[in-house]
């Protein structure tokens, strides 16, 4: 840890703030993680062609991007790295021949991280401001997916686990999962019986669940909605553990748990598809589970969700390469 150079009184500053779920010491490392920079830095522009860090008080980094218009160098050295509370830095593009001060603040809130960023431009730079805030805002937009939506991990060839932190207790969470208007703003309405062993049914509408393009695939229109499918309770304990079937009316059925526990003022939630029939089947449930509960994460946080088809369509080519294929006949 070391002492920032204090912002002049006269300093314009740009200021953007996210509520980022995963712990404070995951988002803060995510800051100086060489092989992370790249998934939130200046998202959608281009490449990055060197990332190199040094984080220590004194240190460097380098982070240069090609853009259409060529080559961008940012570089900048650490003058306060205060895990998990604050790291501080200048910020330098090349050729603009100017130094800036960034200050990143991180400070738990709603079970998650909320990261405050204040970019000292210097005295005279209000015109960059909201150029320089939205710069902030795609960059910490693209951070919290990275950290939010990490693919599940694979338990067996057929079973897929994901991990997410929410931003509400878990009695709130319950209610998302159990009841029919709450779930059908995140992965299918329809009443939910309370008797272990009896029958459900649940309504799909993919199309308009958070408006945006449909799918461009023709063998994914059919599930464009609306659709439905059954299954069968197979646990209920509220607010902590969800389970039931898989597959209709299909044997063998394969099973979903989901199971709560309480993280600060949030909620921890995993949530087990096991007992998968194949390696399409594999691909297609993993994929609808990794963009259903980012839907769900969006509406948890209140702010804008996610195109649900664009990010199920990507999805499924990151599964398509992570899932064990079919044993030969």
């Amino acid at each position: 840890m070391s002492l920032a150079t204090p912002i002049d009184a006269d300093d314009v500053c740009a200021r953007v703030e996210r509520l980022i779920l995963a712990p404070p010491e995951r988002v803060f490392d995510a800051f100086l993680d060489p092989a992370f920079i790249p998934l939130w830095f200046a998202p959608g522009l281009g490449p990055m062609t060197r990332v190199e860090v040094e984080a220590r008080p004194g240190g460097r980094f380098h982070l240069d991007q090609r853009r259409e218009t060529g080559i961008v160098a940012h570089s900048g050295t650490y003058e306060v790295i205060d895990r998990p509370r604050q790291l501080v830095f200048t910020w330098e593009v090349e050729g603009s021949g100017g130094i800036s001060q960034v200050s990143l603040d991180f400070a738990p809130h709603k079970g998650g991280t909320l990261v405050c960023v204040t970019h000292a431009l210097g005295a005279g730079f209000e015109p960059y401001v909201e150029r320089t805030e939205g710069g902030w805002a795609r960059m910490l937009e693209g951070l919290g997916h990275g950290l939010e939506r990490e693919p599940g991990r694979f338990l067996e060839p057929r079973a897929v686990r994901f991990e997410r932190l929410l931003p509400a207790p878990p009695a709130r969470v319950w209610a998302y999962l159990t009841q029919s208007d709450k779930r059908a703003l995140w992965l299918a309405a329809g009443d939910m019986p309370t008797e272990v062993g009896a029958p459900f049914d649940l309504h799909y509408a993919n199309g308009t669940l958070t408006g945006g393009a449909p799918p461009r695939q023709d063998r994914l229109k059919a599930f464009d909605g609306p659709i439905s499918s059954s299954h069968v309770l197979l646990a209920m304990e509220p607010p902590h553990r969800l389970a039931f079937s898989w597959g209709g009316r299909r044997e063998p059925q394969s099973r979903v748990t989901f199971e709560l526990e309480a993280a600060g003022a949030g909620t921890k939630l995993t949530v087990i598809h096991e007992r998968l029939p194949d390696a399409r089947e594999t691909v297609m449930v993993s994929s609808g589970w990794h963009t259903h509960l980012a839907v769900l994460v969006d509406v948890l946080a209140e702010r804008r969700t996610v195109d649900f088809w664009p990010l199920f369509e990507d999805m499924e080519g990151v599964y398509a390469g992570r899932v064990a294929p079919d044993a030969a006949d």
